[in-house]
Formats: structure tokens, sequence, C-alpha cells
């Protein structure tokens, strides 16, 4: 019987050419698919034809130029960082697989306290950058939330102007910027308005007092929403009665926008538009006293 005794410095060497492929291969396959992934942001970023929350004049020359500038700068330096930093985990990996064969060597209290040490380090003076980092790989990976989306998160409307490692931008309907930290990003509810398409079915809500008549307020709420240039589709606008009060009643009229901007537009000018005629055509909005309710049409 005859025994393969390999020597320890080729058994090393073995092993070192081992794990050195396997990074290598982990690396490019990692590099290629981050790759591809913001070649892809970066073609859907050229096809974006609206930027605003609100359709405006901007101050600035050319600006879907600076847009597209912005949001491709932004996209490559994410995906930069991303990559980086997978080979600097590859790295770490492998140097803490080179130190397994001579683990045996060390005494178990210095690796347990070496060990013990670096995670309390780490985990105090990194933890909100860990945290943002890997938020902020989850939010790249997820999908749901790109460069250019209109956004709500709670009471700020704008469009995404740009997401980093750490941060997301929101660009305010007012050009102001609004920032949070991916962590936070990632655990709030919030509402994208061109996850899937920009087309909105917009609605203005108002009231009317129970002594008017319900017939005329329809047609002319029908009448603004359709004659409005910012409506669109082929389906003709809707009206209900949603709610009822004591000296109102609730009414939404609704109609297709092509866009969160277009949305904007249509439902203040619909609502500008119905001022003027309930105050032309005197339809009162609530009822001044109890004693006006006995004043009611026929048809109530």
């Amino acid at each position: 019987m005859f025994e393969c005794i390999i020597p320890i410095e080729e058994y090393f060497i073995i092993y070192l050419i081992i794990l050195v492929v396997f990074g290598a291969l982990l690396f490019f396959l990692v590099n290629y698919f981050l790759k591809s992934a913001a070649k892809k942001r970066t073609a859907k970023i050229n096809n974006i034809k609206e930027y605003e929350a609100v359709p405006t004049k901007t101050p600035y020359y050319q600006p879907e130029k600076k847009f597209q500038f912005i949001a491709k700068k932004s996209v490559q330096g994410r995906f930069t960082i991303f990559r980086r930093i997978f080979a600097l985990f590859i790295i770490s990996g492998i140097s803490i697989a080179l130190i397994f064969p001579f683990m045996d060597h060390m005494p178990k209290a210095l690796i347990s306290v070496i060990v013990t040490a670096s995670a309390i380090i780490i985990g105090m003076a990194a933890r909100p950058f860990i945290e943002n980092l890997i938020s902020g790989i989850a939010i790249t990976v997820s999908g749901k939330l790109h460069i250019g989306d209109t956004v709500r998160f709670n009471d700020k409307y704008g469009t995404i102007e740009d997401i980093s490692s750490t941060h997301t931008v929101i660009k305010l309907w007012n050009w102001q910027r609004y920032i949070l930290p991916n962590s936070i990003t990632i655990n709030t509810d919030f509402l994208n308005y061109t996850l899937n398409d920009r087309w909105i079915w917009s609605h203005v809500e108002f009231w009317i007092a129970y002594n008017q008549d319900i017939e005329e307020v329809k047609k002319l709420a029908l009448k603004a929403v359709r004659e409005n240039p910012y409506f669109k589709g082929k389906e003709e606008p809707s009206f209900w009665v949603m709610n009822t009060d004591k000296e109102a009643y609730n009414c939404w009229v609704a109609g297709w926008t092509a866009s969160p901007s277009s949305s904007w537009m249509l439902k203040t000018q619909v609502r500008e538009t119905l001022v003027k005629e309930f105050m032309a055509k005197g339809i009162r909005t609530y009822i001044r006293n109890y004693a006006d309710i006995n004043d009611k049409p026929d048809h109530l």
C-alpha cells in the first residue's frame, strides 16, 4: 500500500491557486452583472422625456442635457463604488481563507479577542454607513426606484435626482432638494407615479351644498376635465359622489393624463375652472345655516 504524501508547501500553493481562481471568477461575474445593470440604467435615462414634477421653464440652458449628465454620473458613480466594495469583499474573503491553515498554530484566546474587538469597533464606527450602503444596494437591485421617477415621500412630491451609495436625493416640485439616507428610503412607504408607466387617472374633489343642482354640477365638472388641454385618452371623464356630510356632499371628477406633470396641471386648471363656473352660476359649496337645507331643488 502506497500513500501519496503532498508536501505542505505544495498543498499551500494548490490551496492558494484555488482561492485566487475562485476569487477572480467571482469578481468577473459580479463585475459583468454590475456593468450590464449600469448600462441598462443609463439607456433608460436617455428615454426620459419629462424630468420635472411640475412643468416649468427652468433657469438652465438645455436642462434635459443637464439632467442626463447628472443622472448618468450618479449611475456610473454608484455602480463603480459597488464594484470596488465587492472587490474589497472578495480580497478580504481570500485573505481570511489564507489564514485558516495556520489557525491551529495560533492561541484560541488571541483569535477570540481579535475577532470580538474587530466586530465591536467596526459595528460601532461603521454601522450607519454600512446600513445605508446595504440599503443602497437593495434599492438598486430591487428596481423599484430609479433616477427620473416622480414620487411622493410622505408629503414630499418631486422627482428622483440622485441615488448614491448612501443617500437618495429628491428634487421637489419647488426645486428644493430633499435628502434621505438609503436606510430610511428603503423602510419608508412611498408612491412611485412612474414605476411601470407614466399614465395617471387624475381626480379633483370638491364639496357641494345639498340645495344645489347636482346634475348641473356634474355637467360643469365633466366639461371642465373634457375641455382641458392636459386631458388624454379615449375614455370619457368620470364623476362620482364619494361622501355625504350634514351640510354638503363630496364629489370627485377624474380623467386620464399622460404624465405626473400633466396631472398636476390638469388638477390645478380644473379647480380654477370650477371655482369660476361655480361663482358665475351661484353654486354653493356648503350650506350657510341649517335653515338653508329646506331650500332644496325638487329632484333632491
